[in-house]
């Protein structure tokens, strides 16, 4: 066989069309990439509706142990609690030295602390003590001193209080 023939046999893709090949997949992949970013932020939002119901439960537990919610001697008067981290890494070693969750999360999927607010003996709040998370644009709208509604991209729950004291 001639050199003239081999030449012909081995034949490839153009520049071209390797170029249009590389556009299309690069179109597919930001496409995809776009539809993947909303499925992410609908993940987050689940678990951590997930864990403030885990928490709720761990919350009731360690409520029929102690007769009040974590941490002990945290009855706020003033109808909201600080929505800072180091609060919440009280009543994450509250429920841990209580055994009343092994391992509740440290942070909502957002990288910030959830917001509890102990109101269990505080008629002034009508005795309700609520847990939440500031969703997503990770800001804090609900306005919950004697109210039980969760604003913007806010959610939580109410955890029911035990017998008046």
């Amino acid at each position: 066989m001639s050199s003239r023939n081999k030449t012909h046999a081995i034949r490839g893709f153009t520049l071209i069309e390797l170029l249009v090949v590389i556009a299309i997949i690069g179109m597919l992949s930001s496409i995809v990439l776009a539809s993947l970013n909303g499925a992410r932020e609908k993940a987050k939002i689940a678990r951590a509706k997930a864990d403030i119901h885990s928490l709720q439960v761990a919350f009731e537990f360690y409520f029929d142990s102690y007769n009040e919610y974590p941490p002990i001697g945290d009855n706020c008067s003033a109808c909201s609690n600080p929505c800072d981290q180091g609060s919440w890494n009280a009543v994450v070693t509250a429920l841990q030295g209580a055994g009343a969750m092994s391992a509740p999360p440290a942070q909502d999927p957002w990288g910030r602390a959830y917001c509890y607010d102990d109101n269990y003996r505080v008629p002034a709040c009508t005795y309700h003590t609520k847990l939440w998370s500031s969703g997503p644009n990770l800001s804090n709208e609900s306005d919950l001193g004697t109210t039980l509604n969760f604003s913007g991209d806010d959610f939580g729950t109410v955890i029911a209080p035990g017998p008046q004291c």
